[in-house]
C-alpha cells in the first residue's frame, strides 16, 4: 500500500465528482483515473477510504441483460458537506441529495441502455 498514491487517487476522485455536472460517475469511468491493472488496488482503497469517510456514496446496480454480467455498474455519488447530525438549515439531507444523484445517473443509463439495445440471445 502506498499511502501517497491512495491520497493522490482519493483526491482525483473527488475532483472528478465535483467537477462533474451530475456530481456522480460510474466507477468504471473512474477507475480510468488510475489506468492499468497494477493500480486496480490502490483505486478501491482509495474509494472505499472515501466512502467510510462520508465523502461519497457507492451503490451497486444490475442488469439482466447477460452481456452486462461482469460490467461494474456501481455508481459513485458525491456527499456534500452538510451537518452530520442530519438536514442543514436549507432542508437538504446530503445523503439523501447523494442518493437522488445516483439515481439520476442510473436511470439515465439504463433508459438509453435499454432504448438502444437489442440483445439476440
Amino acid at each position: 500500500m502506498n499511502p501517497a498514491t491512495d491520497d493522490s487517487l482519493a483526491d482525483a476522485i473527488l475532483r472528478q465528482l465535483t467537477t462533474n455536472a451530475a456530481r456522480a460517475a460510474f466507477v468504471a469511468e473512474l477507475r480510468l483515473l488510475a489506468p492499468g491493472a497494477d493500480q486496480d488496488a490502490a483505486f478501491e482503497r482509495s474509494l472505499d477510504a472515501l466512502e467510510r469517510a462520508g465523502r461519497v456514496l457507492v451503490r451497486a446496480h444490475a442488469c439482466a441483460d447477460p452481456h452486462m454480467r461482469l460490467v461494474d455498474l456501481r455508481i459513485a455519488a458525491l456527499i456534500e458537506p452538510g451537518d452530520p447530525a442530519g438536514p442543514d438549515p436549507g432542508g437538504t439531507d446530503p445523503l439523501n441529495e447523494a442518493v437522488k444523484r445516483d439515481q439520476a445517473l442510473w436511470g439515465e443509463w439504463i433508459t438509453e441502455f435499454l432504448r438502444d439495445h437489442r440483445c439476440a440471445g
